[in-house]
């Protein structure tokens, strides 16, 4: 069995324009944490694993009030990062892979969500934005073959969102992608 945690984040603060330019416009900041936990089991070495991956993402935006966006005699003023919108968003996928001489079967489902708050000033706090996404599910099948020198991947999956009236129309929401990798 093999686990894996993988946690990286980033922050960026946007070009920073001074005060006597931009009247009362700090500038704009952001901050992305993500974290994938990943486990494989090899049922058979070479013939079956079973695969899951945890993967949750928090981003958040605003803007940074900078000591050096006050005028230097405004003494009131404290550095500070307003969050204006904030979202945390989910994604779990478990597959099954079988080996099958050079080509590989993977079978999986991946469920999501995403969660997002926005900050409301009159009410002073956040409020749950509404973004019409629901629930997630997409089962899915991907066949890759290898040779020495190609490496072709097919993947079908089907998306169903429990936001979407729509979800059980069999012709919508299919994806079919191709990709084929060539070394020279």
């Amino acid at each position: 069995v093999e686990l894996r945690e993988h946690l990286y984040g980033n922050a960026e603060l946007a070009e920073f324009k001074r005060f006597e330019t931009v009247k009362y416009k700090p500038p704009p900041y952001t901050r992305d944490v993500t974290s994938t936990l990943s486990g494989k089991w090899k049922i058979r070495e070479d013939r079956f694993h079973l695969v899951g991956q945890w993967i949750e993402m928090y981003h958040d935006n605003g803007v940074w009030y900078g000591t050096d966006f006050w005028p230097e005699n405004d003494t009131l003023h404290h550095e500070y990062y307003a969050i204006e919108r904030k979202r945390t968003q989910y994604w779990l996928d478990f597959s099954l892979e079988s080996f099958f001489g050079s080509c590989k079967l993977t079978e999986g489902c991946l469920l999501r969500d995403v969660f997002q708050r926005q900050f409301n000033q009159v009410r002073n706090e956040y409020v749950v934005s509404e973004l019409d996404l629901g629930y997630g599910i997409e089962p899915y099948l991907l066949l890759g073959w290898q040779s020495d020198r190609f490496l072709l991947n097919i993947r079908l999956k089907r998306i169903f969102n429990t936001g979407d009236p729509e979800r059980w129309n069999r012709e919508k929401n299919w994806d079919l992608s191709l990709s084929l990798q060539m070394e020279l």
